[in-house]
């Protein structure tokens, strides 16, 4: 299709999942009279309104949802490092939602969550997204919701709500900051870790830095999520909410050494797909199949959750000087939660302590 085609088909989807909407609200309001929360008695006919609906929705979208094959074929083929089709993201994007809201399940969880009580309308959401104009914003966008909202688990909701209704603002690290960081990425202490893990030379890494500082960006992100390494190898880590300049900086530069376990996994890839389909294996010395924790682990001998003010120090001050990790490591010593909570910036915030990286691509 011609770019022109693609925007008649992107509003024609987003007028029909606005019809859907309406028609799933009307016939599904009596059972949550009120706005309220909880489920009337007739919870059976409730149910079996939801089943009638999603087959409804699923014979009427097909329309769209025989268009997924294509589509998916035309996003995932994007070169990594290329110019990123947002247009071609949002319609995917909202292909696959037609196709999950045929599912019952997922349509009696999106009723609940999000149609009944949306404070903000999901096609302006989408409208917002078709109106970005650089690379990183579309990748941000599209790429994190493919991961996160056909994901029902806790916080559903809540993962609509931020990215749609909210606006993301985005910084650049500044020149300096990246050049202190490279400084202490290009220290064996770092660098080696990199290399082992992936078997790349030195070259290969220093052309991987010089390639990934400029594509980190700084951003809200959500609440229990402190980095987000997209497909096609943007950064983006959280704008951290520390006074202190110095422990904003290193813990950004702590999260960038997770994020670049990630990127590194991805750097030899060439498209999105070739992305999608890699996985990290699992590292029995470590227990974990998430990259940026082996990498945490490899470089740090550790997860690091805490970062104290005299750990950034120690990084601004050697960041020019010889890096003792050994001592490091003592500086991140993370038994005393309490202790670092006062003197420092907390970096696992995770109600659960696990989920801290927006990881994982595949549908």
């Amino acid at each position: 299709m011609s770019e022109g085609s693609d925007i008649d088909l992107l509003y024609s989807i987003l007028d029909h999942i606005g019809s859907i909407f309406q028609i799933v609200k009307d016939k599904l309001a009596e059972f949550l009279p009120d706005g309220s929360d909880q489920m009337s008695e007739n919870y059976p006919r409730y149910q079996l309104s939801v089943n009638e609906l999603s087959i409804n929705i699923e014979n009427q979208s097909r329309r769209f949802t025989q268009m997924l094959e294509e589509y998916h074929s035309k996003f995932y083929s994007q070169e990594i490092l290329g110019h990123f089709n947002t247009k071609t993201g949002v319609i995917l994007f909202l292909i696959r939602l037609l196709k999950k809201l045929g599912e019952s399940e997922y349509l009696s969880l999106f009723y609940v969550e999000v149609l009944i009580f949306d404070s903000f309308s999901i096609q302006t959401g989408f409208s917002k997204i078709l109106n970005l104009t650089e690379d990183y914003e579309g990748s941000f966008y599209i790429l994190g919701m493919m991961k996160e909202l056909f994901n029902p688990k806790m916080g559903f909701k809540y993962k609509w709500e931020y990215w749609l209704a909210q606006t993301h603002s985005f910084k650049s690290i500044p020149y300096s900051w990246r050049e202190d960081f490279k400084s202490l990425l290009m220290k064996p202490c770092f660098r080696n870790g990199y290399i082992s893990e992936f078997g790349i030379s030195e070259s290969h890494f220093d052309v991987g830095i010089n390639t990934a500082m400029f594509r980190v960006k700084i951003t809200r992100m959500q609440e229990g999520l402190y980095g987000f390494t997209t497909p096609n190898l943007y950064i983006f880590i959280e704008k951290f909410q520390e006074p202190n300049l110095l422990l904003y900086k290193y813990a950004i530069f702590i999260t960038l050494v997770h994020e670049l376990f990630h990127y590194f996994r991805r750097f030899r890839c060439s498209t999105i797909e070739e992305v999608r389909n890699i996985t990290t294996p699992e590292n029995s010395n470590y227990n974990s199949k998430e990259g940026g924790t082996i990498g945490e682990n490899i470089i740090f001998g550790g997860r690091v959750k805490f970062l104290s003010e005299i750990g950034a120090k120690y990084l601004e001050e050697h960041k020019t000087q010889e890096f003792d990790m050994g001592f490091f490591q003592t500086l991140i010593d993370l038994n005393d939660k309490e202790i670092y909570e006062r003197t420092g910036v907390v970096l696992k915030r995770s109600s659960s302590w696990r989920r801290n990286c927006l990881v994982g691509f595949r549908d």
